[in-house]
Parts: C-alpha cells; sequence; structure tokens
C-alpha cells in the first residue's frame, strides 16, 4: 500500500504543480478563457481520481473534496463514479462529455433500401414509422469503437450483409463526436452512449410496440462495452433482458480484469457470444480483451496475432484505383489495428450463407491442447462446439440448459481475404516400437495428404525439432481452405535432427536414425455444421491384438478413474472407397476387448515442441472386464463394463480374482 500511495501522491502533485503554474502565473494575454476553462477542468479530473485512489486505499474517508463525481443528462439518468470503478487495470477515470459533443446519432436501414439510412428523431414519432422502422422484425444494432464512425466502410458491410441474411431493421449508432478524442475520454463516453442506446431502444418498446428481446446488439471494441452499458440500463429499468449482445474483440484497456458492471458481462443479455481477436496486453500493442466475458468465447488462431496482419500482407491490388478512399481505409486499419479489426471480417463472412466451410470453434481449455488435437469431440449434443459468428445463437439453448458462461471456443482461421474459413483435420500417428528402433528420435515431420477434391501439400507438422518416443501416438491439427474430400493417399516426410549443444541427441554409427510407423488415421473435416450433425467423428479401422489410444479432454480432474462403461457399434455404412469394411454372413461385427488403461495428462504434460508426455507404466490405471476370458467380448451396439482391477502376467492383465 505505501507504494502506492507514493505514486499516487507523486502523479497529484506534479500533474497539480503544472496546472497551478499554468493557471495561476500566467497572464491573460498569454492564455485565452477558453484554455484557462480547459485547464482548469483537467486540474478537477486529477483531483478526482487521486481523492478516489486516496479512498480506495483508506488514506481519505467520506466525500471529502473530491467530490464531483456524478453528471446527470436529462430523460437519459445520470453517471456516477466512484471507487468501485478504480482498478489496477483501470487506474483513471472520467465522466463522459456533453450530449452535445459527443452527439450521438441514429441511422436505420431496411431491406427495402438497403443502400438508403433513414435518421431516427425520437423526438418526432411519425418519423420512426416514416423511416421504415418495422416492430415485428427483428432489430440488429451496430455500434462502432474507438475513433470509428456510424459511416465507415465496415459498417456499411455489415449493414448489407445483415439485410441479405435476413429481413431487420438494422440501426448504425454514430457517436464519432465522442470516440475520437484521448482514449481514457472516449471509454469514458461509452457510458453515455450507452444510455443513449437504451434511451432508444426503450422508446421503441414503449412507443411503437417493439421488444426488447428481438434487439440484438453487435459492437466491436468499445462498442462492445456500450453494449453491456446498453444491457445493463434497460434492465435496472425493468425493460427485461436484451436478446443477444455480440462483442467483436472487445477493448482491453481500462476494461481488462475490471468487474462485470464496468464491463460487458454475460448477464447484459440472453445471450452473449464473443470474438477474441486481438487478445495481447495493451503492452504488446494488442487492443482486445484475453478475458472471457459472454456465454461462449471464441478464440481464432488462438485469439492473439492473426494471419494476413504483417507488413507484407498489405492490402493494396490492381483494384485500389476503383475506390481509393476505402483502399486508404483498410491499408491503414491494417497497419495499426489488423487483429483488432479482423472480429468484424469474420463476423461479416460468417453471415454468408453461400459457403460450404463452417467456423466452428472447439471447446478446450487452452490453444496448447486444441493444437495438440485433444479437443476435437463435440459431444453427443454438440454440446462442446459451437458455430463462431452470427450463428453463435444456435448454441444459446445448451448455454440455458446447463447454465454454462465463459466457455472458450478455439478454431483456426484463414488470412484471407477471399475467405478465413479453414477445414480442419486430426492425424493421428501411431509409432511401431520394434527391436531395431531407438527408444525416441528426434527431428522434422511433414506430410502430404492427398484426397478426391483437393490436397495438402509439404504441411509441416513440427516446425521445431521434436521428439518421438517409439510405441507412442500423437496427433496433429491440419487446416486447408479447400475440402479435400475422400482421402485416397498420405505421404510423410521424416528427417533426424540433432542439436549442438545436447550430445544425447547426437546419432553416429551404429545408432538408427528411423522413425517407424504403424498406422496413421485422418479424421475430418472436424467443422461441419453443428446444426446437422456433421462434426461427428469419423468412424475407425480396429485391429485386433494391437492397442489403441485415444485421448480426451475434461474442464474437470476425474481422479482415478475405475469404471469404464464402453459402447461399440460397428459402421455398416457403405463406402464406396472402402469396400472392405462391409460385414455380412460369416463376418462378425463384435471387437474383443482385453482391458482398457487409464491414464491422467496434466496440461503441464502438453508440449507443443515435445508431444505428449504420457505417465511411466506403474501410474496407469489397468482394468479389466468381468469374464472368465481373457477379454471382453463386446456385441456391435452393446455397453459393457470395465471395473475389475487387472493383474499383469505372462499372458497380459487379467482380472484379479477375490475368494
Amino acid at each position: 500500500m505505501e507504494s502506492k500511495l507514493k505514486s499516487v501522491l507523486v502523479i497529484w502533485f506534479l500533474y497539480s504543480t503544472i496546472a497551478i503554474q499554468v493557471i495561476g502565473f500566467n497572464t491573460p494575454e498569454k492564455f485565452t478563457s477558453e484554455t484557462r476553462k480547459m485547464l482548469q477542468l483537467w486540474k478537477r479530473k486529477i483531483d478526482m481520481n487521486v481523492g478516489f485512489q486516496l479512498r480506495k486505499l483508506g488514506i481519505v474517508h467520506g466525500r471529502s473534496a473530491f467530490n464531483n463525481a456524478t453528471k446527470c443528462y436529462g430523460p437519459l439518468g445520470c453517471v456516477e463514479i466512484n471507487e468501485d470503478w478504480y482498478g489496477i487495470t483501470r487506474p483513471v477515470n472520467d465522466l463522459p462529455q456533453e450530449r452535445e459533443i459527443v452527439n450521438t446519432q441514429f441511422h436505420l436501414y431496411t431491406k427495402n433500401a438497403p443502400g438508403e439510412s433513414f435518421p431516427l428523431n425520437i423526438s418526432d414519432h411519425s418519423s420512426i414509422s416514416e423511416a421504415g422502422f418495422d416492430p415485428s422484425k427483428p432489430t440488429k444494432v451496430i455500434i462502432h469503437g474507438f475513433i470509428d464512425t456510424g459511416h465507415v466502410p465496415w459498417v456499411k458491410e455489415l449493414v448489407l450483409a445483415l439485410l441479405k441474411m435476413g429481413d431487420f431493421n438494422v440501426i448504425a449508432v454514430d457517436w464519432g463526436g465522442g470516440s475520437a478524442v484521448m482514449y481514457s475520454q472516449a471509454a469514458a463516453n461509452t457510458r453515455l452512449v450507452g444510455l443513449e442506446v437504451a434511451f432508444v431502444i426503450e422508446y421503441l418498446i414503449a412507443n411503437h410496440g417493439a421488444h426488447v428481446e428481438d434487439f440484438h446488439l453487435i459492437g466491436h471494441s468499445l462498442g462492445s462495452h456500450i453494449s453491456g452499458y446498453a444491457g445493463e440500463r434497460l434492465k435496472h429499468r425493468g425493460q427485461g433482458l436484451l436478446g443477444r449482445i455480440s462483442g467483436l474483440d472487445p477493448a482491453e484497456p481500462l476494461f481488462q480484469s475490471m468487474p462485470e458492471f464496468v464491463r460487458l458481462d454475460p448477464d447484459d443479455a440472453e445471450f452473449v457470444d464473443v470474438i477474441h481477436t486481438d487478445a495481447k496486453s495493451i503492452l504488446m500493442f494488442g487492443y482486445g480483451m484475453e478475458q472471457p466475458v459472454g456465454h461462449v468465447d471464441f478464440y481464432p488462431n488462438g485469439g492473439t496475432d492473426q494471419p494476413g496482419c504483417s507488413l507484407l500482407d498489405l492490402p493494396v491490388s490492381m483494384n485500389s484505383m476503383v475506390d481509393p478512399d476505402r483502399t486508404a481505409d483498410s491499408v491503414s486499419r491494417h497497419l495499426v489495428a489488423c487483429s483488432h479489426t479482423r472480429a468484424i471480417n469474420l463476423y461479416i463472412e460468417s453471415l454468408n450463407q453461400d459457403q460450404s466451410c463452417f467456423m466452428v470453434g472447439h471447446e478446450c481449455p487452452s490453444y496448447e491442447e486444441f493444437q495438440m488435437g485433444l479437443c476435437f469431440s463435440c459431444g453427443s449434443q454438440t454440446q462442446h462446439c459451437a458455430p463462431m459468428g452470427y450463428r453463435a445463437i444456435e448454441y444459446k439453448h445448451i448455454v440455458q440448459a446447463y447454465e454454462r458462461r465463459n466457455v472458450k471456443f478455439y478454431l483456426e482461421t484463414n488470412k484471407g481475404p477471399e475467405s478465413f474459413c479453414q477445414y480442419h483435420y486430426l492425424l493421428e500417428l501411431n509409432l511401431a516400437q520394434p527391436s531395431i528402433a531407438e527408444r525416441w528420435v528426434q527431428g522434422f515431420l511433414k506430410v502430404n495428404l492427398y484426397g478426391s477434391k483437393s490436397e495438402i501439400l509439404d504441411n509441416s507438422l513440427t516446425p521445431e525439432p521434436t521428439l518421438f518416443e517409439h510405441g507412442e501416438s500423437y496427433f496433429f491439427v491440419l487446416t486447408s481452405p479447400h475440402d479435400i474430400g475422400w482421402t485416397t493417399r498420405v505421404e510423410l516426410g521424416w528427417e533426424y535432427q540433432s542439436e549442438l549443444l545436447n550430445p544425447q541427441t547426437y546419432c553416429l554409427w551404429s545408432c538408427n536414425r528411423g522413425l517407424y510407423v504403424q498406422s496413421l488415421n485422418l479424421r475430418g473435416p472436424l467443422n461441419g455444421d453443428p446444426a446437422n450433425g456433421e462434426n461427428n467423428i469419423e468412424s475407425l479401422r480396429f485391429v485386433h491384438g494391437h492397442e489403441k489410444n485415444f485421448l480426451m479432454s475434461f474442464p474437470q480432474d476425474l481422479g482415478d478413474v475405475r469404471i469404464v462403461n464402453l459402447h461399440w457399434e460397428y459402421d455398416h455404412e457403405l463406402d464406396p472407397l472402402n469396400l472392405t469394411k462391409v460385414c455380412v454372413l460369416l463376418c462378425s461385427d463384435h471387437i474383443y476387448v482385453r482391458n482398457i488403461t487409464v491414464a491422467k495428462v496434466h496440461t503441464s504434460q502438453v508440449n507443443l515442441v515435445e508431444g505428449i508426455k504420457l505417465p511411466l507404466r506403474d501410474d496407469r490405471t489397468i482394468i479389466c472386464g468381468d469374464s472368465k476370458e481373457k477379454f471382453a467380448d463386446i456385441q456391435s451396439g452393446e455397453w459393457k463394463l470395465f471395473y475389475k482391477p487387472c493383474i499383469t502376467g505372462p499372458a497380459g492383465p487379467t482380472p484379479l480374482t477375490s475368494f
């Protein structure tokens, strides 16, 4: 506390000293009355922030001299600042500017005239209907962020995409007068704009028969938090919850790690979905939040640096001369906030009904585990998969049924601009363990996939030298902008790599540098339409007498697993490219299982370079069934319970019998 107090006092002393010198020791000839008024206002802001910081630290009690913390805006209501609005990530606060300065405006677009906007003037009751507002239709409200206005190209592009999708009232909010100021002031102005948005929605409900659940607010950056303030205001006014809020990379500075009333949160609407695309710290020039703030939070490419956002990918082409203003806007956004604005691009693409590729997120504890292929099971009710973007609303029933919030979903996307969607494939590499093989080898692994529709060539599975243990299984996530169709051929390329500073990796003379592969399994594409159940994992081939490894990820620690209930169903679906699996007449569709081994793999044991570090054999739990035989016979469509501890003998694990 002592160090924090010193910091607060030093800041207050320096700013106050400068302000007093500027205001008190300069003649009117040097400064106009307007300048002096601005400097006095600036000093009052410093006093207010230092006062609240001192009160938060317990140094000052009561209202004291630092009490200029409430500002009212007539019928909109009041904005108040207290010590609860301060934190480590929000050291300063400010009151919003005047309504006339922020100048919040609302522009209506309809399907009848998608390229033309009509200003909404709630002081003129008849103008709302004349503008084309229809309370029987859902209403989409687009809210821009810092520095932007309601007329920038991406707002118009989103308007057109929404109206192509359906017959909506689309309202674009323009608060450009309050967004093109210092960031701290713009962040403060969001509270006023939130009141403005809530006031207009409340007016449309009371005077035009609109319904609060029909409103869907789509906000980018600071616009995400404006949406949250509007939703919170309507709830406190007794209007109920907004139907939905979509946050497109909510702004981080002054909002990250703050209480829910300061920022967007799941209680601001019936359903809140968020896309994070620039979740680095502001110290690393990231503008978006890493913290999950919705019912569902999507992190494409891990939520940080987005593909196609390097300086080498400037969006300049031969068409630049056709619309130089749009090109200049695209270039400037690419240079300053490419990853931050990528959330907008992804959301707009999700509105394209003609695409066959779906951007589907997979629930996972972390991006690292997602990349390791640990999170590609959607579950029986697709509760672990959700479409990102406009169709995220399809996950709402899961949120309501299981009371879920802050669910993290991960996926990979392309750099665009034609399409950002990527087809996902999961490659399982099962290594053999012949006597001639080394216990482990290290090197680079590449793969070529050839399919009936397309191919993936020269794909590096290990960008860095990776250690592979023979007898183990490894998973890799592959992506492609095209659906490769049925896999017809797979080629692996292996190159042993030693490290100069690690003598254990030296492989000379009698050392065997080879990598011995037992089998490969390719699953996918894994981003089909969740609504049609297209993300179910394809059937796998099981070879009797061979081990099969599966990796499962759970949000909770299951502890010591002692009982496993296994279900088996033979895949009788006819595959013209694989007629060998057809089982009729003399064929048996049973599976014979000797035992089930369960090993716990912690997140700390998952490393993208070294693979998965499985526990030692003695740390694994081996469970057998209750059959007197040395195996369990499971018929197709049958469940089999494994619960007896096994003993390991020369013939392998067998059930432990008690007398």
